[in-house]
């Protein structure tokens, strides 16, 4: 995942305000929320993106089922 145009903002918030958008994710646009994503892996909050897709995925699946 490489850095755009929200990379510098996200890099400026609190680990919590990070949490929250990401919780919040459907009101952010994808470039917010992919610079979120890749702040919390440098700030080892999250171990890798791709554990966070497939538990947003299977979520999905699940709640669709």
């Amino acid at each position: 995942m490489n850095a755009n145009s929200f990379t510098k903002i996200m890099s400026l918030k609190s680990n919590k305000e990070l949490e929250i958008i990401l919780k919040e994710k459907n009101d952010y646009n994808q470039e917010a929320i992919q610079a979120v994503v890749l702040e919390m892996e440098v700030r080892n909050l999250i171990q890798k993106t791709d554990d966070l897709y497939k538990d947003t995925f299977r979520e999905k699946v699940v709640t669709e089922i």
